[in-house]
C-alpha cells in the first residue's frame, strides 16, 4: 500500500489541476473571453474516486491512469449555441416593428416627392435658360417647349435643348472674357499713350 500512495497523490494533483483549469475557464467566460479549454471533469473525478490502492496488483490502476490520460489528450467537444429570438407576442416589440415600418414608408415617400420636385425644378431651370438663350420666344414655341417637357415628354429632345443651352452659355462666357480682355488691352494702350505723350 505504501507503493500505491504516491499514485493516489498524483491523481489528486491531476484533479486539482483540472479544477483550476475549469475555474479559469469560468472566469474567462464571465469576462466574455474565449475559454482556454473545454473540459468535462465529472468523468475524471469519478475515475479518481473509484481508484483504490491495492497491495498486490497495480494493473487496474495503470489502466485507469491510461484512460484518464487519453481523456485529457482528447477532451470531448462541447458546442455553445447562441439563440436570438424575436417574440412578437411582446407588445413593445410589435409596436417598435410597426413604428419602424411606418417610418420607412414615410421616408421613402418623402424621398420620392423630393426627387419629383428636384426634377421639376431642373426642367423649369432649363426652360428658363432656353427662353433666355433664344432672347424671348412666342406662344407657339412656348407650347412646343411645354409639350416636350411636360405633356409628351421627349427625353432625347430635352437632352438636346439642355446641350444647346449649355453650349450657348459657354459661348456667352467666352465672349464676355474676350470683351474683358479687349477692354483691359484698350485701357493699357491708353495708359501707354499717355505715358508716351508725357515723355
Amino acid at each position: 500500500m505504501a507503493n500505491d500512495t504516491p499514485t493516489y497523490i498524483m491523481f489528486e494533483e491531476i484533479k486539482d489541476m483540472l479544477k483550476k483549469i475549469v475555474q479559469k475557464n469560468d472566469q474567462q467566460e464571465k469576462q466574455h473571453q474565449q475559454p482556454i479549454i473545454q473540459v468535462d471533469t465529472t468523468r475524471i473525478e469519478s475515475l479518481i474516486e473509484n481508484i483504490k490502492p491495492t497491495e498486490t496488483d497495480n494493473q487496474p490502476l495503470w489502466d485507469k491512469l491510461e484512460l484518464i490520460e487519453r481523456t485529457l489528450q482528447k477532451p470531448p467537444k462541447q458546442k455553445v449555441l447562441h439563440h436570438i429570438s424575436i417574440d412578437i407576442k411582446s407588445s413593445w416589440v410589435a409596436c417598435t416593428l410597426v413604428s419602424l415600418f411606418l417610418l420607412l414608408i414615410v421616408t421613402i415617400s418623402y424621398i420620392y416627392k423630393q426627387h419629383e420636385k428636384i426634377d421639376r425644378l431642373s426642367d423649369n431651370d432649363i426652360k428658363y435658360r432656353h427662353i433666355k438663350a433664344a432672347q424671348g420666344i412666342d406662344s407657339s414655341k412656348i407650347h412646343r417647349i411645354e409639350n416636350i417637357f411636360t405633356y409628351n415628354r421627349d427625353e432625347k429632345a430635352v437632352k438636346e435643348i439642355r446641350k444647346n443651352v449649355e453650349e450657348y452659355e459657354r459661348k456667352v462666357i467666352e465672349r464676355a472674357q474676350k470683351l474683358e480682355q479687349a477692354e483691359f488691352k484698350e485701357l493699357e494702350a491708353k495708359q501707354l499713350k499717355v505715358e508716351a505723350e508725357g515723355l
